[in-house]
C-alpha cells in the first residue's frame, strides 16, 4: 500500500482527517479541502493519512507530520512507499506543551499529538507572550527552523515531499532560498499584481512567495473564493469547496504526480513466455510497486533478436532519462533464427519441420504468425544449420550483451 501523509492547518482539515473530531465536524458541515479531492484523484492506490488540524502553527504541523510518519515506519511501512504534502501556516502562530493538559488543550488524534497549547485557541494563555516576547523576526525564524527540521527528517528517511503555504507568509525581501531548501516548494507569483487584504487589486505589488490564497484569488471567481463573503469580518474566510477543488485539479495533481512517478525502470524481454498477460513479467509489478516495468519481449522472438533488441531499447530508455534498475532476459530455443532474405528480415519456421534430430522447438506450428519463405528455410535447416554453430553464436551474443552492461 502506498501512503500519502498530509499536514497543515484548517486549510487541510476535512473528512479525511485522522483526528475524529475534525473528521466528524467536516463531514457534518460538508467541508471539502484538497486532501478530499486528492483522495478521489489517487483512488485506492494511495492511502491518505491527513494530520491537518485547525489553528495549527508550523511547529505543530512539523511535529504531527513526523509523528504520523514514524507510526507508519514502526508498522513496517517502507519509506519508499510514503510521500508527504505539507501546507505551512501563519508564522505568527505558536504552541507550547502544557504539562497538566490545561483547559484549552483538547485531545487530538493520539497522546503524542496532544497536550499542546495553541496560541490561536488559547488567547488568555498567550497574551503575555505576544505583549512581551513576540517579534516578527523571531516568528519568521521559528517557521524557517520548523521547515528546515521537517526537510531534514524527510530527506534522512528518503521520503519524497512537496510543500506550499496556505497564504503568503514571507516578504519578498526575505530571500528564503538563502535559509531553506526551496527546490520542493511551490509558490505562486502573479506578475500582474496582487489582491490586498480588502480584496482590492494592487497592480503595483507582486508576491513571489504567494500560497493557496493568492492562487485562488487570481484563478477562481470571487464569489467562490471563500465559504463566506470574501474579506467581511465575521464571515468564514476559509477557501470554498469549489476553490479547493480547482486548486487541487490545477496545482496539486501535477505536484503529487511528480512524487508518485516511478523513478526506477525494470526492463524485461524474451519470447511469448514474456509478453502475454499472465507471464512472469506481469507478476513483477506486484513485487516492484515503485518501479516501472517495461516489457520488450515478443511472441516468436529468436535469441539474436532478444539480445540485440535489449541493447537498442536500453539505449533508447537511457536517452529518455530513465533510470534502469534491472534488466531481466529470458532466452528462448536455439532453433529460431532471424535472417535477411531478399532484403527483408524473416523469422524461421520451427526447425523440427525440417530437421528432426534438432533440439526441440516443440510448441510452434509451421507459419504461426509469420510470413516465411519455406524453401529458403528448408535449405538453411537441412544444409547449413548445426547445433554447435548456433550454440557458439548464442554465447557470442550473450557476451556482447554482458559487455554492454559492464560498460554502463
Amino acid at each position: 500500500m502506498n501512503n500519502i501523509v498530509i499536514a497543515g492547518c484548517s486549510l487541510s482539515a476535512d473528512d479525511t482527517c485522522l483526528d475524529d473530531s475534525h473528521r466528524f465536524n467536516s463531514i457534518e458541515k460538508t467541508y471539502r479541502c484538497y486532501p478530499h479531492y486528492l483522495k478521489d484523484y489517487l483512488g485506492e492506490k494511495y492511502k491518505i493519512h491527513n494530520i491537518g488540524r485547525d489553528a495549527a502553527d508550523n511547529g505543530t504541523i512539523s511535529r504531527n507530520l513526523i509523528v504520523v510518519i514514524e507510526e507508519l515506519i514502526e508498522k513496517g511501512m517502507h519509506t519508499e512507499d510514503i510521500i508527504a504534502v505539507i501546507q505551512w501556516s501563519g508564522s505568527d502562530r505558536h504552541s507550547k506543551y502544557v504539562e497538566d493538559g490545561g483547559t484549552h488543550t483538547p485531545f487530538f488524534y493520539n497522546k503524542e499529538c496532544s497536550g499542546w497549547s495553541l496560541s490561536t485557541y488559547d488567547d488568555r494563555d498567550w497574551q503575555n507572550y505576544y505583549m512581551n516576547e513576540h517579534t516578527e523576526e523571531k516568528a519568521i525564524q521559528n517557521t524557517l527552523d520548523n521547515i528546515s527540521k521537517t526537510q531534514q527528517f524527510l530527506k534522512s528517511n528518503n521520503i519524497k515531499y512537496k510543500m506550499f503555504c496556505g497564504w503568503s507568509i514571507f516578504n519578498n525581501d526575505l530571500n528564503i532560498e538563502e535559509h531553506i531548501d526551496i527546490s520542493d516548494f511551490w509558490f505562486y507569483n502573479n506578475p500582474d499584481g496582487n489582491y490586498n487584504n480588502d480584496a482590492s487589486w494592487n497592480e503595483q505589488e507582486t508576491n513571489k512567495y504567494g500560497g493557496m490564497k493568492e492562487w485562488i484569488r487570481s484563478n477562481v471567481e470571487k464569489e467562490d473564493w471563500t465559504r463566506g463573503t470574501p474579506d467581511v469580518i465575521g464571515q468564514d474566510q476559509h477557501p470554498s469547496n469549489k476553490a479547493q477543488q480547482k486548486f487541487t485539479n490545477l496545482v496539486l495533481k501535477d505536484m503529487v504526480k511528480d512524487l508518485t512517478i516511478r523513478d526506477k525502470t525494470i526492463v524485461t524481454t524474451g519470447c511469448s513466455f514474456t509478453n502475454f498477460r499472465t507471464t512472469w513479467s506481469t507478476y513483477l509489478e506486484e513485487h516492484y510497486k515503485k518501479s516501472e516495468i517495461i516489457n520488450i519481449g515478443y511472441k516468436g522472438n529468436s535469441n539474436d533478436i532478444i539480445l540485440r533488441g535489449v541493447i537498442t531499447n536500453v539505449d533508447r530508455l537511457l536517452t529518455e532519462g530513465k533510470k534502469i534498475h534491472m534488466v531481466l532476459i529470458q532466452l528462448t530455443t536455439m532453433e529460431r533464427k532471424f535472417m535477411i532474405n531478399r532484403g527483408n528480415f524473416e523469422m524461421s519456421p520451427p526447425a523440427q519441420n525440417f530437421y528432426k534430430s534438432s533440439w526441440s522447438s516443440w510448441f510452434m506450428p509451421m507459419n504461426e504468425g509469420f510470413n516465411n519463405n519455406i524453401n529458403f528455410w528448408k535449405n538453411y535447416w537441412e544444409n547449413i544449420h548445426s547445433d554447435e554453430l548456433h550454440f557458439f553464436d548464442l554465447l557470442e551474443k550473450i557476451f556482447m550483451v554482458q559487455s554492454y552492461f559492464w560498460l554502463l
